[in-house]
């Protein structure tokens, strides 16, 4: 593969990540936002719901490397283990957070910035940690931050700053 072609890929997944993601095989419902240009070295292993944010750094693994010790005393022997990724609709995975293979994450969920999901999630809520464990209910987490949220969309950097300092006094 020449340079030339590995710069127009790195090009076409910063365009357009979902679509970029998409012609590899990824399953990726509506209203989704990609921050990680890639999703996996397997994309075709990852199924997204609608209305999902993966934020910055969101790093989602659908092969771990640690059956690599099954080979022990052979030669030229190497095995992954594989295994498939689901998140539901009305996801938010927060910067930095990780999701191992074989993971099925149910609707309404937040993962925490830096969480790692080691297991399925059938639960709405917030999760957080390492591994990420359920900390309250998402009908909970959303009437504690109803007064938090502002609608910035569409604003430039100088009318945010001028909003912010009107509201956050």
């Amino acid at each position: 593969m020449g340079i030339l072609h590995i710069l127009y890929e790195k090009y076409k997944a910063y365009k357009d990540p979902i679509g970029y993601c998409r012609n590899l095989g990824a399953k990726i419902g509506e209203n989704c936002v990609l921050k990680p240009k890639m999703l996996s070295s397997e994309p075709w292993l990852i199924n997204i719901g609608n209305h999902v944010l993966l934020a910055e750094g969101v790093q989602i693994l659908t092969h771990d490397g640690a059956g690599w010790a099954l080979g022990y005393g052979q030669d030229e022997v190497y095995y992954d283990i594989w295994g498939k990724v689901t998140i539901g609709n009305n996801v938010y995975v927060g910067v930095d957070a990780i999701i191992l293979p074989n993971v099925c994450i149910t609707d309404n969920v937040i993962i925490g910035a830096g969480s790692i999901v080691t297991k399925d999630i059938k639960e709405d809520g917030v999760y957080v940690g390492r591994p990420a464990k359920r900390i309250k209910s998402f009908d909970e987490w959303k009437k504690g931050v109803n007064c938090k949220v502002h609608n910035t969309y569409g604003m430039t950097m100088e009318e945010k700053k001028k909003y912010f300092e009107s509201v956050l006094k």
